[in-house]
């Protein structure tokens, strides 16, 4: 891949670093590396292409992490205390 010259028009703090915006489209984000302490810029967009492919990645790592985040099958005891609170909410019943 090429170097390319990029001249930013606008810049912005969000989050942990600063979004710069250049005059051909593309945008960058720089922040800090939490593992070296080291400055890191990427690149979010560069062309359709490249936007779609990070909106991919971002889309597979929220599924990944909602998978990772679901509760694991209740056990039969959590059933049964489950079925409980549930016959306690039914309305009539004494609270």
């Amino acid at each position: 891949m090429s170097k390319r010259e990029f001249k930013a028009i606008a810049q912005s703090k969000g989050g942990m670093g600063t979004l710069a915006l250049g005059e051909d489209g593309t945008v960058l984000y720089t922040a800090y590396d939490v593992v070296t302490g080291k400055t890191v810029t990427v690149c979010l967009f560069y062309n359709a292409n490249t936007y779609l492919s990070l909106e991919n990645a971002f889309s597979n790592f929220s599924n990944i992490m909602h998978d990772r985040d679901q509760k694991p099958d209740l056990n039969p005891a959590d059933k049964d205390f489950q079925s409980i609170l549930n016959d306690l909410k039914k309305p009539g019943k004494l609270h």
